[in-house]
């Protein structure tokens, strides 16, 4: 809030009455006359500093826009140096410079507004965005800048009175940028704000970009952007959202945004609410790349003119950046089977699919977890857990069929034993290139541990039976003949040596490059599970 003898000097000297006034009468609603704009660009930052501007060049300065330290506070300012302006009031006598949209004409011969005296000396400025209450140049949420322009009238070195725009850019956090001022030479005539003269009107920016990862497809369609609309959308035939590599955001052009091919931007209308944008599956940044994670953007929106009420471009400021993040793969079908009768881990064998793209994992961990836990068991928990509690596995490019060991522990620390509910859990560990964000798959099927013959059978009593030697494997199983599945040779290491459609009738294999003394785990995987036979090899 201001300083009460701040708002005390302003309001003895000019009574709110003239400034209403003044402002209603210098908003011209008529068309202007045919005549000369000057047009300059400046584009200059102005911190804990001023620019004073001389429209016509006759030495004497105009107008004048700080940054000043106010309250500790660093505050834009305006100085009309005894020339009238746009603004609007409050009941203390207080003007504040309006921040006006593209097209606004501005003129009408309004008289001057004296200079305020604004502080405890006697500082002759207005303030453009102090306070949460004061002026409408005051961006919505932090990060935001309002890009818009004060209208004024300054009296010139010939006697007369002539019309101008100063275009700025406030940011909440007070940083003014000087963009552009104007002036119609010929006196008395309105000025629209934006009109550069012969290059035309300015159609009004988009503003308060803010993009977001919204999703984990892996693509565009993650990539949200919102943003505010124009403040004149006559002024918009449509808006052009772009994605720019961020490392290229800042020497990204209003000319590079008109030159990108269609492909390249999503185009929406001018709806009277603020758009909500996505960039889609298919969608591209300006370099004509596929958006994807791991790369940082930054979004812009070209706001393209409608031809009538303004005829140049506009783009917008950057938007924050953003770095889509993708998860890794996640393991697919864990099943869990008792295969021996060892009273620990060792009698635990897991058997899940790979993820179906292991080039975004670095390692996979088998979690056995208590069937209690399991309701609560999430992403976070499963990443919480220690080394020592998990069994980690390298990606094999096929299914992973792993005997635990004796030591194996479950995900709470405590060693695997009889008579214990469990269930297993696969984490997918993210590389950190291909994906960012670990996964997590399905609950296993319940397990509990206990002292019988150990292999995982459909309802009926079913068994592999099979030799293995010297390459080839002869195999059957009895009670369940012409029940189809694969049938799958596992080193003890859970890599798979090779698979066979089998539907249970005897079989013979051959050419399987096998070990004369090794042990390898055969599993016939059938719609109602799967059945387990350890395998030495034998050399005959």
């Amino acid at each position: 809030m201001e300083d009460l003898n701040l708002k005390k000097a302003a309001a003895g000297n000019f009574p709110l009455s003239s400034y209403a006034t003044v402002a209603g009468a210098f908003l011209a609603s008529s068309s202007p006359a045919l005549a000369d704009i000057n047009f300059v660009e400046v584009n200059q930052s102005l911190m804990l500093d001023d620019l004073s501007i001389d429209f016509d060049g006759d030495g004497v300065f105009d107008a004048n826009v700080l940054q000043t330290n106010y309250y500790s506070n660093q505050v834009g300012g305006f100085d009309g140096l005894g020339n009238a302006f746009v603004g609007s009031g409050l009941t203390s006598g207080f003007l504040y410079p309006s921040a006006l949209a593209s097209g606004i004409l501005v003129g009408a011969g309004a008289s001057a507004v004296p200079n305020l005296v604004v502080g405890y000396g006697l500082v002759p400025w207005a303030s453009l965005n102090y306070g949460s209450s004061f002026g409408q140049w005051i961006p919505a949420s932090a990060g935001d800048t309002v890009d818009a322009y004060i209208g004024m009238e300054f009296l010139a070195g010939d006697g007369n009175t002539y019309n101008a725009w100063i275009r700025c850019k406030i940011a909440r956090d007070s940083e003014v940028i000087v963009v552009s001022y104007a002036w119609e030479d010929s006196p008395g005539v309105p000025i629209a704000t934006g009109d550069t003269g012969p290059l035309g009107v300015l159609a009004d920016p988009a503003t308060a970009l803010l993009a977001a990862d919204i999703s984990d497809n892996g693509n565009g369609s993650d990539l949200e952007l919102r943003f505010a609309r124009a403040a004149d959308e006559t002024t918009i035939g449509s808006y052009r959202a772009i994605a720019v590599p961020a490392a290229a955001s800042a020497s990204f052009t209003l000319g590079a945004a008109e030159t990108l091919p269609a492909d390249r931007y999503i185009s929406v209308a001018p709806t009277g609410a603020d758009p909500i944008i996505t960039f889609g599956a298919g969608g591209r940044d300006a370099d004509g790349v596929l958006i994807a994670p791991g790369t940082a953007y930054q979004c812009f929106v070209l706001s393209v003119a409608d031809g009538t009420a303004a005829t140049l471009n506009q783009l917008s400021d950057a938007s924050n950046e953003v770095t889509l993040l993708a998860s890794a793969s996640p393991a697919r079908n864990p099943e869990a089977s008792d295969v021996g009768n060892e009273g620990n881990g060792s009698d635990l064998r897991v058997v899940f699919d790979n993820a179906l793209d292991e080039s975004t994992l670095s390692e996979y961990r088998i979690l056995v977890v208590d069937s209690a836990q399991v309701s609560s068991f999430d992403l976070a928990a499963a990443e919480a857990v220690v080394a020592g509690n998990f069994t980690a596995r390298p990606p094999l490019g096929g299914v992973q069929n792993v005997l635990l060991t004796a030591t194996s522990r479950t995900a709470a620390g405590n060693l695997i034993e009889n008579e214990a509910p469990y269930r297993i859990f696969v984490l997918s560990v993210a590389n950190g290139s291909n994906a960012q964000l670990n996964s997590l798959s399905e609950a296993s099927n319940a397990i509990t541990l206990r002292m019988v013959t150990g292999l995982s059978a459909p309802a009926s009593q079913t068994a592999l039976t099979a030799t293995l030697s010297q390459g080839t494997l002869q195999v059957e199983a009895s009670g369940l003949s012409g029940l189809s599945g694969t049938l799958e040779l596992f080193q003890v290491d859970g890599r798979l040596v090779a698979n066979w459609p089998f539907d249970g009738q005897r079989a013979v294999f051959t050419g399987i490059p096998v070990q004369p003394g090794m042990v390898y785990l055969l599993s016939w995987n059938t719609e109602f599970g799967r059945v387990n036979q350890r395998l030495s090899a034998q050399s005959l």
